[in-house]
């Protein structure tokens, strides 16, 4: 059903001659992700030190949820979709798994190459630049890959 929003929200950025064929969630990270959530969590403990949070535990659960949301702050969400025009690399929402607009038109021969991945995600290169995609795009990446 995600995927059916995801195809949709691709389809509404399209020209009216232009048709989604395959579309993929996919991210990056900040390289200062880990440093800048270390840095915002224990912050968040010291300030609810000083404002008077009284159980150890409450502040660490306070700390883990600012963590939470300084590593979405760092996340930069794409959507990569083969449409019947070529590739396409658009924005993603940070919230929903929907295509916000579009980022740029990639060459037909962009490489697009999957370069590792474990349980969760799969490690793909495209073009440049390195994304990680959840595994239950991946057959939608490799559906883009192929020519």
């Amino acid at each position: 059903m995600r995927h059916s929003f995801l195809l949709r929200s691709v389809g509404r950025l399209l020209q009216a001659d232009e048709q989604p064929v395959a579309v993929a969630l996919m991210w990056t990270r900040h390289r200062l992700m880990m440093p800048y959530t270390v840095v915002v969590s224990v912050a968040v403990v010291f300030l609810a030190t000083v404002v008077g949070v009284e159980y150890w535990s409450t502040r660490m659960g306070i700390g883990a949820a600012a963590a939470i949301v300084a590593a979405t702050a760092t996340t930069n969400y794409r959507v990569l979709a083969r449409t019947t025009r070529g590739l396409l690399l658009c924005r993603g929402g940070r919230v929903r798994q929907v295509a916000t607009s579009i980022v740029e038109r990639l060459p037909d021969n962009a490489s697009i190459i999957r370069t590792g991945g474990n349980l969760i995600t799969g490690e793909w290169d495209v073009g440049e630049r390195h994304y990680s995609v959840p595994r239950r795009h991946e057959q939608a990446m490799e559906q883009i890959a192929r020519p």
